[in-house]
């Protein structure tokens, strides 16, 4: 099974359905993490039902510290910002071994794991 994550609000919710589609098509072991910075890409995702899509919500994995540089931070800085987090949340959280973080919309290459 491959680990994939990868996070953004409504702006970019083309882009991530486009990347979920691009993986289904090379990949028929695998699983997306997407990490909601919004509530219409949350309620969205979760209506679509994607068979190897878990959504998860932003305040699920904010955390004190990230509540506290939020307030000094742009979205977009915000996003960059949260890259970290949501990594060390599906390791603690999800106990995944490897996670691949995606920030493009489209994935070509087939990656074979050798553990």
């Amino acid at each position: 099974m491959l680990n994939f994550s990868t996070l953004f609000n409504y702006k970019y919710l083309a882009n991530g359905l486009l990347l979920y589609e691009s993986l289904s098509r090379n990949l028929k072991n695998f699983k997306l993490y997407v990490f909601t910075f919004d509530k219409l890409t949350y309620e969205f995702l979760k209506s679509e039902n994607l068979k190897n899509l878990i959504v998860i919500k932003l305040k699920d994995f904010e955390d004190k510290d990230l509540l506290k540089i939020k307030k000094n931070r742009t979205l977009t800085e915000y996003f960059w910002t949260c890259t970290g987090s949501t990594i060390l949340y599906l390791f603690k959280k999800k106990k995944l071994r490897s996670v691949f973080m995606l920030m493009q919309t489209f994935f070509f290459l087939i990656i074979r794991p050798k553990y």
